[in-house]
């Protein structure tokens, strides 16, 4: 593959580095990173290789990039990160991994969510553990001033609501 070819992208802006973390293909990822291939290539939705491992619970991928030198914090075009992918689907060794490198718990997307959030919405109650345990604010709100129980409430997701409630009663919050 020349290095001209090697970040080609296809219809959907995504490169062979993008499908192939997508896809969990570990031997393809090193064979293109170590051909040159983007790290921060983005497809048209600004979900770079970082994010669709994430999302897709390829912890062992989401590791490599990261000892690669990938950007962590890079946001796509809703102002996700990595960890909010990861935490969205529920992938508890991928959050831990990535909140272990130093993923920004608190990364505010362009609604003023943050991975808290994302985890609440999407029902994932692991993943929402896993952040209030390593110090999330459980009272923060979003640009339309909705706080995550408020968020989790709408989406009807009663444990997490609970757990939330719990939560915020541990550390001496009203809620």
């Amino acid at each position: 593959m020349v290095k001209d070819n090697i970040d080609k992208r296809d219809e959907k802006g995504k490169t062979a580095l993008i499908r192939a973390a997508e896809k969990g293909e570990i031997k393809d990822v090193k064979l293109l990173l170590a051909k040159g291939a983007d790290i921060e290539a983005k497809d048209e939705d600004g979900w770079t290789p970082l994010m669709l491992a994430a999302d897709k619970g390829h912890t062992e991928i989401v590791e490599l990039l990261i000892d690669k030198g990938v950007d962590i914090e890079t946001k796509d075009i809703d102002g996700g990160t990595a960890l909010c992918r990861a935490v969205s689907r529920g992938h508890a060794e991928t959050v831990e991994l990535l909140l272990g490198k130093g993923a920004d718990i608190e990364a505010e997307t362009n609604a003023g969510g943050t991975p808290l959030f994302a985890a609440a919405v999407n029902g994932q109650l692991d993943s929402v553990k896993i952040l209030v345990a390593a110090g999330a604010n459980i009272n923060r709100k979003n640009k339309k001033g909705k706080t995550i129980l408020m968020r989790a409430e709408e989406e009807g997701h009663s444990e997490i609501v609970k757990y939330l409630k719990k939560a915020a009663a541990g550390r001496g919050n009203k809620k």
